[in-house]
């Protein structure tokens, strides 16, 4: 009854929070728009480029289509409650999947009537070459399974499957479950579909873990006869045409240690199909010993060792150790990583694997500014070893760092120390340096102001070139052709046209492109520039010199391998292309376009393909660029997000949100929903509020002081307009925005209300903690996150104590004059859930107002109903101080401890204070 009538409270509060409720003006967004808002999402081409599939989702709230439509004349066939829809891999027919579990075939360009199947579930589809075949369950009731190829009224019955797994050569592994004996017993069948046969290959306990080669005439899996929970398991092997499975290798095997068994995760063949990768992990059952119950339960803390996890009782991650087993031969192990050790594997070449001889712990990264661990080139056929003649910063290169050439000659890798890319010859053990000097930097613009910027991070590489003339690197504009042996000169193959018109290319990847790039064929390339924000396309020849011609740039965002701003990533599917024809799909959206398909056969012209417009129900945004002079002289940039209904007659209330730089995402589609960190800019502005999103630019040991030259100037411009209300102008920000909100209200005057989630507040107890989590920094400090990372500060805290102090909010809490609405959660992973109790029983002390949301389900955010009322919480603080709405009861009372569950203080109390 209580959590009934707390539902129902928060259903009315969103509504009640709605100030336009009833009247003939749009609305602002309520809550059920973010449920029911349409959308579309799964869109598809046919691999001819005559047909699109997408699915629209609330075309009616709750009720979905999936839409097919020509790309000749637009004609459309709309399929209300059809929730899958695939092309055959002949262009020919559309198979969807209906409502009450109807599977239907759609002929495609010929006037065939289209072929139902009643009863059919949910089906999976395997397409290699131009074949095609369609799997799927009679009824809900059934294990049995239907085989049959698109449009074909030939069905194969498999009885009793409990699972079936396809392969690319037209093959089906079975897997059925029976009883003999009183046990479970597991069966494996392998069905050839084109001539029907079916053969058992295995049976046993109990399976996982299955894998075909490329093929598709091998297959590997594990196999277990133990029923535990956690069963030792073997690697068993099956090639086409044998009479059954074998087991290749099992957890006692030699060249497999006593404390280690095989992983249960998926093993894997090596492209060629003559090696499998498999995982060893530690064996929980091996020979340990057991503590004495009775003994004193100490941990001893040394200074020559740090403590690990484990010491802390934190949930540390599993250590995995790759290792590689031969197809042919007997079971030799060749284990490719050590407990000491880490493994990078490359995407093109699994010949090698790049191994870091790492003889520390997790914690050298964070206070050894010198530790660089060997690097070597290790053979996955015989286990030789090549040390690559580099110096490597622990965790510093991505795995776009490292690429092989297509034909195994060459291996290209990017050294920070010497700031260049280099090319290791296999053959000649032989190193090159090949970009040392080069005329612009190589790391990433976004992350260059980082202290270790030169070890964190580059643009990454574009691929290969045909007929062995060079790979492909990115600076912050433009692309460059390298010769990885060092004769030719870096070539810039955008001609410098990037650069000079702050235009941002990266190369467009397909599903159909080569390996190696043509160089006498054109190539697409997406293009946005960092001035506007347009986004869009070129095209350009590799072996022509010259500038790359524009296809289309507009005010709109429709995906590639743009990266908008450090740490921002914007929900677009990259636009398709048709593997057999030039014609391409593409989502694209804007600040007041939904994201929508479209077609185009140049990437010129666009056909709309979809038309779904939610947000033309409602108060919606506009959203345009700032520029002022900052405190310190230099220009900055903002988005203003102003409410479609604005009227430079009225004063409105102005929220700052910010983190790193969000200019980049000024076309980007706002989408509405609960807050989980942030705030929803579309759910304030349509509630008549301006929110204010500036780039802050970052000194080194001055982090604080860069977000009040951003943030505060840009709000001292705005007051300038006679359209923002200046004595009603908050604050939010979340993690690190979370700090600099503290920061700001330390050092400023102008803001009636501020809001901040999971931010550090006290850099000196921070800069010791001990990060908690299931992942590989489990147990390490703050310690490099302040001296190189986004901290910033670029030095140690013994080394300059007043940095850490000055960038402190903690120290000048007596300074506060701004209400200020805390969210941080006990479990926080990532800042201390004790940064939020300084600063909240600092200000308390002080006699400062103060409000400290803690969800016992949160942690470096909330999700889900602890969202909802997050939403509630924030939007009625704003309200009170922004807009002078009537108060909470959680902000005028506060809930006791008792009461937690019971009452949600959200009701309204006019009158009162907080």
């Amino acid at each position: 009854m209580i959590l009934t009538r707390y539902a129902c409270i928060l259903v009315f509060l969103l509504k009640l929070l709605n100030p336009y409720s009833g009247l003939a003006q749009k609305p602002a967004i309520d809550t059920s728009d973010f449920i029911n808002a349409p959308y579309v999402n799964y869109g598809s081409l046919s691999n001819d480029g005559r047909y699109i599939l997408y699915i629209e989702y609330n075309v009616i709230a709750g009720h979905d289509v999936l839409a097919l439509v020509s790309t000749k004349d637009n004609d459309r066939h709309e399929f209300p409650g059809f929730e899958k829809g695939e092309f055959s891999e002949d262009s020919k027919w559309a198979i969807l999947q209906g409502p009450g579990d109807s599977l239907c075939f759609w002929s495609l360009g010929e006037s065939k009537a289209p072929i139902y199947k009643a009863h059919a579930l949910r089906f999976d589809h395997l397409s290699g070459g131009n074949e095609d075949w369609i799997a799927f369950r009679p009824d809900t009731a059934s294990e049995d399974l239907v085989v049959l190829r698109p449009g074909d009224t030939k069905q194969t019955y498999f009885k009793k499957v409990t699972a079936y797994y396809f392969n690319k050569a037209g093959s089906l592994l079975l897997e059925k479950k029976e009883r003999a004996e009183g046990k479970e017993q597991e069966k494996l069948f392998w069905a050839d579909l084109k001539n029907g046969s079916l053969k058992e290959i295995w049976k046993g306990g109990q399976t996982r873990g299955y894998n075909f080669d490329k093929g598709g005439s091998q297959l590997i899996f594990l196999a277990t006869d133990s029923s535990g929970k956690d069963p030792d398991w073997n690697i068993w092997y099956y090639q086409h045409g044998s009479p059954n499975a074998i087991c290749k290798l099992h957890s006692g095997a030699t060249g497999i240690d006593s404390g280690l068994r095989i992983d249960n995760s998926v093993p894997e063949f090596a492209s060629q199909g003559d090696r499998i990768f498999f995982r060893l992990v530690a064996n929980p059952a091996g020979t340990t010993p057991k503590p004495d119950p009775g003994a004193v339960k100490l941990d001893v803390w040394n200074y020559k060792e740090p403590p690990y996890s484990e010491q802390l009782e934190f949930d540390p991650p599993d250590r995995y150790l790759l290792a590689v087993l031969k197809v042919q031969g007997g079971p030799a192990v060749l284990r490719l990583q050590g407990q000491k050790q880490r493994i990078q594997r490359l995407q093109n070449n699994d010949d090698w694997v790049v191994r870091f001889n790492d003889s520390s712990t997790p914690h050298d990264i964070t206070w050894k500014s010198s530790y660089h661990p060997d690097t070597w080139l290790v053979s996955t056929r015989d286990g030789s070893k090549k040390l690559i003649k580099m110096r490597n910063f622990n965790y510093a290169l991505n795995f776009y760092d490292y690429s092989f050439s297509p034909d195994g000659r060459w291996l290209i890798y990017f050294d920070p120390e010497q700031q260049s890319y280099c090319s290791y010859e296999i053959a000649t053990e032989k190193a090159r340096c090949l970009t040392r000097n080069f005329p612009v930097s190589l790391t990433n613009q976004f992350t260059r102001n980082l202290p270790f910027a030169r070890y964190v991070d580059t643009p990454g590489m574009g691929g290969w070139i045909e007929e062995g003339k060079g790979f492909l690197i990115y600076d912050d504009f433009d692309i460059w052709a390298i010769d990885p042996a060092g004769i030719s000169l870096p070539r810039n193959i955008t001609n410098g046209y990037g650069r000079h018109h702050h235009i941002q290319f990266r190369l467009l990847q397909t599903d159909d492109q080569s390996p190696l790039i043509p160089g006498d064929v054109p190539v697409i390339l997406s293009a946005f520039n960092m001035d506007t924000k347009y986004n869009g396309f070129f095209r350009i020849m590799l072996n022509k010199p010259g500038n790359p011609d524009s296809l289309s740039m507009g005010p709109w965002f429709v995906g590639g391998a743009t990266q908008l701003g450090p740490m921002e990533w914007v929900v677009s599917s990259s636009p398709q292309k048709a593997k057999g024809a030039y014609a391409w799909l593409v989502s694209r959206q804007s600040d007041t376009e939904a994201p929508n398909y479209y077609f185009s056969t140049d990437l010129m012209k666009y056909r709309s393909v979809s038309e779904v417009c939610p947000h033309k129900s409602y108060n919606w945004l506009n959203a345009e660029l700032i520029h002022w002079k900052q405190r310190d002289g230099t220009r900055g940039t903002a988005i203003l997000y102003k409410p479609e209904d604005f009227n430079p007659n009225k004063k409105y209330p102005v929220i700052f949100h910010y983190y790193e730089r969000k200019s980049d995402l000024l076309y980007c589609y706002q989408q509405p929903d609960y807050f989980n960190t942030n705030i929803n800019i579309p759910w304030f502005v349509s509630r008549g509020y301006i929110v204010c999103v500036p780039d802050i630019a970052y000194k080194t040991g001055k982090i604080g002081e860069s977000a009040v030259n951003a943030v505060v100037s840009a709000a001292e411009y705005l007051t300038l307009k006679p359209w923002i209300d200046s004595k009603h102008m908050g604050l939010q920000g979340h993690s690190f925005g979370g700090f600099e909100t503290n920061y700001i209200i330390t050092h400023s005057h102008l803001f009636a209300a501020a809001m901040e989630a999971d931010g550090p507040t006290d850099l000196i107890s921070f800069y010791g903690a001990l990060r908690f989590g299931k992942d590989p920094y489990s147990g390490v400090t703050a310690h490099s996150f302040f001296e190189g990372e986004q901290g910033r500060m670029g030095a140690t805290l013994y080394d300059k104590p007043e940095w850490y102090i000055r960038n402190s909010p903690i120290f000048q809490i007596k300074q506060v004059t701004t209400p200020l609405l805390i969210l941080h959660s006990k479990k926080d992973y990532n800042v201390p859930f004790s940064q939020g109790i300084e600063f909240f029983t600092g200000l308390c002390r002080e006699g400062k107002k103060v409000w400290l949301l803690q969800y016992d389900r949160g942690n470096h955010g909330v999700v889900g109903d602890d969202g909802k009322d997050f939403t509630i919480r924030v939007t009625q603080f704003f309200d009170y101080y922004l807009k002078g709405a009537a108060p909470p009861k959680w902000m005028v009372e506060g809930i006791p401890a008792n009461m937690k569950g019971l009452d949600s203080g959200l009701d309204l109390e006019p009158g009162k204070e907080p």
